[in-house]
């Protein structure tokens, strides 16, 4: 039974000032209350019989004619008298500075039936901190988080990179992505702030419809438009509906809402939805979001307001059937852009249909790239794999010719997906300039193709995103493997080897997530989760001061004589090239000449060092190698995920890989091989082809 009643609608400006604050008028209105105002106030018009709706406006504002009466509020008593004169107030006002909590404590003593939360809920969901204590009481998944006082200085010791917001916020305002300690931004005095693991992935926002006694109704789930631009956050507004999310649970988002007592009327939840299928709750907006006017875009006029107006006697099912209406509405008609002031793009109506990645008929065919300082690594979405030495440090400048030349010798493609680790080089000042430098190659090289830049949040860029923050691009071709290895793994504890050329990565991983506590190389090394050794560049010298040579422990000489390369070349691990003369001294690749190399670590040669010698030596480098990556990985999952019951391995040197994993995990755990599903090539190159993986799941 619907009641026909009046309604009040105040909005309170989203921007500094405003009547009701007895501040200054502001230089500019917020577009985005505006918004919903008109949008909200146009679904109550809409119900039959038709309400009388009054929409009280800050006198400062221009007239805004429509379906409903108009009157000018330039006091709380002249709002407390609108409100006794109406059965129902709507507030859409920002919980920030307590302003919304505090209209709802003024007008709640009146005779009018408030259509938003509790004052207390309100306060509860705007204190970001105790909101993530409150989410972590009830056993739900949201990131680890710490209050900075002023005068506080984040610790060293934090997962980065990482996010600092307000512990009282709203949107993105304020809210930095930083690399490291250093990187904290500049606050005014006395701020307190919010010190948040960040968390990699998709960033949705749910809009539910609560009513007391009975379930939230979830009207639709959006994908938000958030940037990254010079480490700060900017919404942009979002997309709704998620077609390929029709059967998301959304369990742990109505369980969000139940840890927050007291809230009613529209409320949204935001997550960020992991690649490995996880979710991690950020936030819940005790009110209306800009999402309400994407669903108003959508459903049928007064649908909503039906719902949110039905007597608390009406039977539960009703509700239910009206909710799945709305909602089956934004599923038929949708999607729908809208930005962050509000402003409205249905695509079925608009020519922007032809650029939604989401558009019918197959995914395009795509090549993945990870441009590595030694080596480039590609892979096709056909499953075709190549990898090429380019060694980025001797020739920068060559670097789109050398990307095109490897392009060539791959099937034909129409989109580009990048990660990369090259912006380490010494050639390059700083990694800022190597990840402009390089994306600048990937342009010249691919510049007529869809390009798509892999981002250390778990997500794809376009260029121009990395070039204004270089940062999200930098070292971040581990997260692309790790992310899939973690879909791979399932819900148990895991760790995912992967030894190549040059480094090792070492990454835990927890029900179906990256469980990683570094995200750049400086955290990862800190946290024995990269490992600047491999089975191919790294100098036998760097393994150990003294290595067993001729039945004793022997010195070596601190000189690029040898590397790795030749210890797996002579203990039959890697096959020989003798047309490769990349190695310490430009010899071929082959044994014998792995052998002379050897020799030399010990200051010895062909003469004075037999083939069982040099064969002793290797075999004491290789147990060095093994030792330190053994150690490591115990270090790395100890603190994170205890004893892995299964472990991922790949990389060229796979061989390597598995040994640590068996001696890791025991008798009793699972050694599974990329080399196995992808083939040796899929293995060697396992970033790139991992990155396949992701880019077809967003190409859908």
């Amino acid at each position: 039974m619907l009641k026909p009643s009046p309604l009040s609608i105040l909005i309170y400006e989203h921007m500094t000032g405003g009547a009701l604050a007895g501040e200054p008028a502001p230089e500019s209105l917020a577009a985005e209350g505006a918004a919903m105002r008109r949008a909200l106030a146009a679904e109550f018009a809409a119900v039959r019989p038709c309400p009388r709706v009054t929409v009280a406006l800050d006198p400062r504002l221009p007239d805004d004619p429509g379906p409903w009466e108009t009157a000018r509020v330039d006091s709380v008593e002249r709002l407390e008298e609108l409100a006794r004169a109406s059965d129902c107030t709507l507030l859409i006002a920002p919980e920030t500075n307590g302003v919304l909590a505090g209209l709802i404590r003024r007008l709640g003593r009146g005779p009018t039936r408030l259509m938003n939360a509790s004052s207390e809920a309100v306060d509860q969901a705007a204190d970001k901190c105790a909101s993530a204590r409150r989410l972590r009481s009830h056993r739900l998944p949201t990131p680890r988080s710490i209050v900075l006082d002023p005068g506080d200085l984040p610790p060293g010791d934090w997962p980065y990179p990482a996010v600092v917001k307000p512990v009282e916020g709203a949107g993105s305002i304020d809210t930095f992505l930083i690399d490291g300690p250093d990187d904290f931004p500049k606050l005014p005095a006395g701020v307190r702030r919010l010190l948040q693991e960040f968390v990699p992935g998709r960033p949705l926002s749910a809009t539910f419809l609560v009513r007391p006694f009975r379930r939230p109704g979830l009207l639709a789930l959006g994908e938000q438009r958030v940037e990254i631009i010079d480490g700060r956050f900017t919404y942009g507004g979002g997309r709704l509906p998620i077609a390929e999310l029709e059967a998301f649970d959304a369990g742990p988002l109505i369980r969000a809402l139940e840890a927050f007592p007291g809230l009613d009327g529209l409320v949204g939840v935001d997550f960020i939805l992991e690649p490995g299928g996880r979710i991690a709750i950020l936030d819940v907006n005790p009110r209306a979001t800009t999402s309400i006017v994407g669903i108003l875009g959508l459903a049928r006029p007064g649908k909503l307001a039906e719902c949110w107006l039905l007597d608390e006697s009406e039977d539960e099912s009703d509700w239910l059937d009206r909710i799945n209406g709305i909602r089956a509405d934004v599923d038929r008609e949708g999607p729908i852009v809208f930005a962050a002031d509000g402003s409205t793009i249905r695509l079925k109506d608009s020519e922007v249909t032809r650029t939604t990645p989401k558009a019918a008929g197959p995914s395009p065919r795509r090549l993945a790239v990870d441009v590595g300082g030694a080596n480039l690594k590609a892979a096709h979405s056909g499953g075709e794999t190549r990898s090429s030495p380019f060694a980025v440090w001797r020739d920068p400048d060559g670097l789109a010719a050398a990307l095109r030349e490897l392009a060539a010798a791959m099937p034909e493609f129409e989109g580009v997906a990048v990660t990369m680790t090259a912006e380490l080089c010494d050639c390059f000042q700083t990694k800022r300039e190597g990840v402009r430098r390089i994306v600048e190659a990937v342009v010249d090289a691919f510049g007529g193709h869809d390009v798509l830049f892999w981002g250390t949040d778990g997500t794809f860029h376009d260029a121009g995103a990395i070039l204004r923050s270089p940062s999200l691009a930098a070292a971040s071709n581990w997260l692309a493997l790790a992310t899939v290895a973690a879909g791979l793994a399932g819900e148990g504890p895991a760790v995912l080897i992967d030894v190549g050329s040059t480094t090792t990565d070492i990454i835990p991983l927890a029900r179906g997530r990256v469980a990683a506590r570094g995200r750049d190389d400086t955290g990862r090394l800190r946290n024995g989760e990269l490992v600047y050794a491999g089975v191919g560049r790294t100098p036998v010298c760097a393994l150990a001061a003294s290595l067993r040579f001729q039945g004793a422990a022997t010195g070596l000489a601190a000189e690029l004589f040898a590397t790795t390369r030749d210890v797996y070349l002579l203990l039959g691990d890697l096959r020989g090239d003798p047309a490769d003369t990349s190695t310490a001294d430009g010899r071929p690749a082959d044994r014998a000449h792995a052998r002379d190399r050897l020799a030399r670590m010990v200051c010895a040669d062909r003469d004075s060092c037999s083939l069982d010698d040099a064969i002793e030596l290797a075999r004491a480098a290789d147990r060095a190698l093994f030792d330190r990556l053994l150690s490591e990985a115990r270090r790395a999952c100890e603190a994170t995920v205890g004893t892995p019951s299964l472990a991922i391995v790949s990389g060229s040197g796979e061989f390597l890989a598995r040994r640590v994993a068996e001696a890791l995990v025991g008798s009793s755990g699972v050694v599974r091989s990329l080399g196995e599903l992808w083939g040796p090539g899929g293995s060697e190159a396992a970033c790139a082809r991992a990155l396949i993986e992701l880019a077809e799941a967003r190409d859908g």
